[in-house]
């Protein structure tokens, strides 16, 4: 009856207990609490089909099958009169065994603080402790305004060097402060607080913690607006210092990438060997550990390898719960030794998911965290030992260079070296998409780059993938190492066409459709394009996602009558001259420079990326489009959809032609810039037919960049299907 454990049993412990404190058949069809579902549908297992060490049919949804429910209920009035809806008092015996002379606490609050109306907020605020001599904190208790929004608390020591800051008041914050780095107290729902072992205490005051910095996160997915929180945490200290000074150690993963529908995903992080060795000093003993992942969790477990043979399972959730953490103390601590590895693994369902889950902040986010108390603090160089895929996480923290890449200069352009491998990059390889033959041998080379080299490339492409206004260069310059990603793949393909492996390209063999006609019509007109400062880039002003390819003449495609600009060019001798440069071709108050992204004249064909390559509009359309200063001179200007003309079509008689549409069904368009989405589709065709056309059916011109259209042969040569992929991009 007692929540936390112990004492006189309730109604479903009377009846485990009579069943040899094992799950049975009958034990789960039986009904305990009376409340008219069985002890199994109450802990998920309706079927009764669970047995110890599997996961249960059902984790989310249960009820306790000693309380009848539902609790206020008519049938339920009388028997739940022994459950305790009180709040959990905190008890400790560590501040029992301390005399009431060597005790003092110390409060850190919000202040009444308004919840915004979202889902996830990260909220910081530091504290100065004011503490002019030196204590243990022995532990933490939580106070809890509002239970409705409040998800956790995380408690940081601030370095010495951290005096003030922006956060001497509440506001959103990330994952952590700068300065504030150390965590020495933690508190998530289902907890009470913190009561640490008795050999150890976090140093606070003297030379020990003299600011704190707590965050919140806020949980509110009804987005209500009416919501405030002054939660906080009391620090519980003591004059009489412990044997030793403690430290928390965070491992896991900090890359997650799982992809929905799945049963089962698993995540490993690493806490490697070397790193191990690189961080510790001496030896650190564990004396609690805690996991944390979200909603999608399913099962975790930290493991401590030596010499490449398990030790122990340090944490082991077979059924995790992220609304109810278990604490895992350690009277008996667990050493852990330089050049040991702990292997942190996360369990995922994502079977209700219908969109990739990456790792973030959010509930509806992922994370595959560890948190291990440990001592002596000293021994340890740095607090957080996780990977990023394959690398050292903390490495970007204190080095430079990485695996020979210098990483904080690669995205920095105003560096010769690394202008001109951009300029090599986007002087030889398109960024729409197009494969340049000139193109392919570049990216073999520029990929042999230390920086270009597996998880750092990676690390990169994620970096644009989050901040792509503030890294469109290299949005720019992955897009054209991406351009010739099939070719180079048909390169390593067998000869004859094979149906072998994962990869969609070794089942490809025929490239039939083209992309969108304003598309295949470049190559007409390529020559143009690279004669005037990003030529190949210049926005359509009314068709979003759209280029006009054309730049010199009124049809987007190229070709035909010349607009304005068109025909300033032609006069001066289709060269980007200082005084085309300089001239206003639309008079809407810019330069063609300044719309071109060379403001200062100073490109030259050849001569590497334009000073500026965002932000572009049109030197023969007159912008803002729809101003009253521009109203009349753009009528030329088709802003509606192009109708597609075929000859062939024309030619054939009616009865001989037929149509086969392929499309996705509505599909959700994840938030990121780029994705490649494939299907395929059987056309279950009879007979024989030549496919003479196709044309385009865009339901999203917002998002879609790009389709093409593969031919499928089976192992024996015969065509099987039509795979269609198709890429999108969401730059807003």
């Amino acid at each position: 009856m007692n929540i936390a454990g112990g004492g006189q049993r309730n109604p479903f412990g009377q009846d485990f207990h009579d069943a040899g404190k094992t799950w049975t058949q009958a034990l789960c069809e039986k009904d305990s609490d009376n409340d008219g579902r069985t002890n199994g549908q109450e802990l998920g297992d309706p079927n009764c089909v669970w047995t110890e060490g599997s996961v249960p049919e059902i984790t989310v949804g249960l009820s306790h099958p000693g309380v009848c429910e539902p609790f206020d209920s008519e049938l339920c009035r009388g028997r739940n009169d022994w459950v305790d809806c009180t709040l959990q008092e905190f008890k400790c015996d560590a501040l029992e065994r301390e005399r009431p002379e060597d005790l003092m606490n110390v409060t850190v609050k919000f202040p009444p603080t308004p919840v915004p109306s979202k889902e996830t907020s990260y909220y910081c605020m530091t504290f100065d402790l004011n503490l002019n001599e030196e204590y243990h904190m022995i532990a933490t208790e939580p106070i809890i305004d509002n239970a409705h929004v409040m998800h956790h608390i995380v408690l940081y020591g601030c370095g010495a060097e951290v005096t003030s800051n922006e956060y001497t008041s509440p506001r959103e914050c990330g994952m952590g402060l700068d300065g504030c780095y150390s965590i020495i107290g933690l508190w998530t729902v289902g907890t009470f607080g913190e009561c640490f072992h008795q050999q150890i205490g976090f140093l606070m005051g003297g030379s020990g913690f003299r600011r704190v910095a707590m965050q919140f996160h806020w949980n509110n997915p009804q987005f209500l607006t009416d919501y405030t929180d002054s939660s906080g945490i009391v620090l519980h200290l003591t004059k009489n210092k412990r044997t030793h000074n403690a430290g928390v150690l965070m491992v896991g993963q900090e890359y997650i990438q799982l992809p929905p529908g799945e049963d089962s995903v698993d995540v490993v992080g690493r806490c490697r060997s070397d790193m191990s060795r690189a961080y510790l000093t001496g030896p650190v003993q564990f004396t609690r550990g805690i996991n944390h992942m979200h909603y999608l969790g399913r099962a975790m477990k930290i493991e401590q390898f030596r010499n490449g043979v398990k030790l122990r399972d340090v944490t082991l959730d077979v059924v995790y719960s992220y609304d109810s953490p278990v604490l895992y103390d350690y009277l008996d601590t667990i050493e852990f030794l330089p050049g040991d590895e702990i292997r942190t693994t996360c369990t995922f369902k994502t079977k209700d998911r219908s969109m990739t889950v990456f790792k973030g902040d959010g509930t509806n986010d992922e994370m595959c965290y560890g948190f291990l108390t440990f001592h002596p603090v000293e021994n340890m160089l740095f607090p957080y030992c996780t990977e990023w895929r394959g690398l050292d996480a903390m490495q970007f923290y204190y080095k430079d260079v990485i695996n020979g890449c210098a990483w904080k200069n690669f995205t920095n352009t105003s560096i010769p070296e690394i202008q001109a491998l951009h300029t090599k990059v986007l002087s030889h390889c398109s960024h729409l998409g197009l494969c340049l033959k000139e193109c392919i041998d570049v990216i073999k080379e520029v990929k042999q780059h230390p920086c270009m080299a597996g998880d750092m490339q990676e690390r990169f492409r994620q970096g644009v993938r989050q901040d792509a206004g503030h890294y469109m260069h290299m949005a720019l310059f992955f897009s054209a190492i991406d351009s010739c990603d099939a070719e180079i793949a048909k390169e390593s393909c067998p000869k004859s066409p094979t149906v072998t492996g994962d990869s969609p390209i070794s089942r490809h063999t025929v490239l039939v459709a083209s992309l969108i006609v304003a598309v295949t019509t470049v190559h007409g007109y390529k020559h143009y394009q690279t004669k005037i400062p990003n030529g190949e880039s210049v926005p359509h002003p009314c068709k979003p996602n759209y280029m006009w390819k054309g730049v010199g003449h009124t049809n987007a495609a190229g070709g035909g009558e010349r607009n304005q600009f068109g025909k300033d060019f032609k006069e001066a001798g289709k060269t980007w001259t200082q005084a085309l440069c300089q001239k206003d071709s639309d008079n809407d108050g810019k330069t063609n420079g300044e719309e071109l992204g060379d403001p200062n004249c100073k490109w030259t064909e050849g001569g590497g990326a334009p000073e500026i390559t965002v932000g572009l509009s049109h030197p023969g359309i007159c912008d803002p489009f729809d101003s009253e200063q521009c109203r009349g001179r753009n009528t030329w200007v088709d802003c509606s959809s192009q109708e597609f003309k075929c000859d062939a079509l024309e030619r054939e008689n009616p009865e001989d032609l037929m149509n086969v549409t392929l499309r996705f069904k509505p599909t959700q368009v994840p938030p990121k810039e780029t994705n490649y989405f494939c299907m395929t589709f059987d056309l279950n065709l009879k007979e024989e037919y030549h496919m003479i056309a196709t044309e385009p059916v865009i339901d999203n011109e917002y998002v879609m960049h790009h389709m093409v259209l593969f031919g499928c042969t089976g192992s024996d040569g015969n065509h099987i299907a039509f795979e269609q992929t198709t890429k999108i991009e969401d730059r807003r």
